[in-house]
Order: structure tokens, then sequence, then C-alpha cells
């Protein structure tokens, strides 16, 4: 399964309801579940397992000069990578200050992101319609902390 991003469901034409519909649809919804992108988190879509990090650190210094600027003092954004369903590379970057789509789709292209799937969120902007940026996602399991367990003898 890959992040399909052609997809939508119901009249507001909603990407994040047909993802999410993709899951239930083959029984993966207890194990992956759909991450929206908000105004301040890009989603870098590295299509290959060993992407090109210095490329990738090479543009994400510019738009860490580009935030530092626009914030008046040095930015350093933090972001994390995770393995996607199909085995590849994803990377969430949270930004400091909220970004357009428009601007998020175009620092995702700049970063790397595959260029069809950046491409589907053009075409999904000027439709005007709903969530286009999201992914699938491992769900996080949830530790329980604290306390022992009751032994009964």
């Amino acid at each position: 399964m890959a992040s399909d991003v052609s997809g939508v469901s119901g009249p507001k034409k909603d990407h994040a309801l047909y993802a999410q519909q993709i899951l239930v649809d083959a029984g993966l919804d207890k194990e992956w579940e759909v991450v929206i992108a908000d105004n301040r988190t890009l989603q870098v879509d590295l299509d290959t397992p060993v992407p090109d990090w210095a490329d990738f650190h090479r543009v994400k210094n510019i738009l860490d000069e580009m935030l530092s600027e626009e914030i008046g003092h040095r930015v350093v954004t933090p972001y994390k990578s995770t393995i996607s369903k199909g085995g590849n590379v994803h990377v969430q970057i949270t930004l400091p200050i909220n970004l357009n789509a428009e601007a998020r789709v175009a620092w995702q292209a700049a970063l790397g992101s595959d260029p069809v799937r950046e491409a589907l969120h053009m075409v999904s902007l000027v439709r005007q319609e709903a969530n286009p940026i999201l992914f699938f996602e491992r769900r996080e399991v949830k530790q329980l902390t604290g306390g022992i367990d009751e032994v009964i003898v």
C-alpha cells in the first residue's frame, strides 16, 4: 500500500477519509494510521530505502536559513524519520511558523519528496480538496509506565 494521494471521499473530496478507508478495507487500521500535515509540518516522502541524506540536509539548511531570517533568530527545525509501509523513508519536519500548503508542497519537493506525490498535491490544492498532504504511519505502541504488577498468591 503506497501513500496514494490521488483518491478522495465524500462531498468535501477529503483525502484523509479516503486514506482511512483504504486502511480499514485492507484490515490495517489497527497497525497504521493516517497522519495529516498541518501548517507547521512538512511531510517528505523519500521514495527510496537509502535516501541521499547529504542533499536532504543541504536543502534543509536553506530552509532553516529562510526561517531564521523570517523569525529573527537562528532556527534548526527538528525532524523525525520513519520507515514507510513500502519500506522507504518518510520524514516529518516541524516548522516554527505556519506556511501555506503551496509553500509546504514546494519545500517538500525541494527536500527530495516523491515528485509525482507533490504534483498530485498541487492538483488537489487547485481543486480545493481537503487534507491532501498526509502519510500512512505505523501507530506508536503506547507503553504502560509506573506501578508494579500485583501478584496474587
